[in-house]
């Protein structure tokens, strides 16, 4: 089940954060009162996603949108993709999938970020993702972006 993060989960938020962390050799620090601060965060910037099993989180992450912070805008787009991507275009009114923007049009993205998972748990981060796809799309926005190191195992 993955359900939204509460300030009771902070601490154990933090724990597994800071467990998972240290498989990586560049991580930020997240203590408590960041994890605190990132629940009780406006939703439509941030949202604590948390995955669960048998009552104890498997896995952690935020959807953060950083359009705030930074704009990506498609600048160019080779001609043969403008033409495939021409007939779908009028698709995007029924999905966000579909929604493909043109040259010079800013691309609404939302990042997966600070992802702590219990162990070598992929089932938990599987459905994590899930959901921040899921969520990402009913609010409009068509892509989810997250960056992992080449090797990561969770990759």
């Amino acid at each position: 089940m993955v359900r939204e993060g509460t300030g009771p989960d902070a601490p154990e938020l933090a724990e597994l954060y800071r467990e998972s962390s240290l498989r990586y050799e560049l991580a930020p620090i997240l203590d408590e009162e960041d994890w605190m601060q990132a629940v009780e965060e406006d939703p439509a910037v941030c949202q604590v996603l948390v995955a669960e099993e048998e009552g104890r989180i498997q896995a952690t992450g935020w959807l953060f949108d950083v359009q705030w912070a930074k704009q990506h805008v498609v600048v160019s787009l080779p001609a043969g993709l403008a033409a495939l991507t021409a007939p779908l275009r009028p698709l995007g009114g029924l999905s966000p999938a579909f929604r493909i923007p043109r040259e010079g049009e800013r691309v609404a993205l939302l990042c997966l970020r600070h992802l702590g998972v219990r162990g070598d748990n992929t089932a938990a981060l599987r459905a994590l993702v899930s959901e921040a796809r899921r969520r990402a799309h009913a609010g409009g926005f068509p892509f989810v972006v997250c960056g992992l190191h080449e090797g990561d195992p969770f990759r």
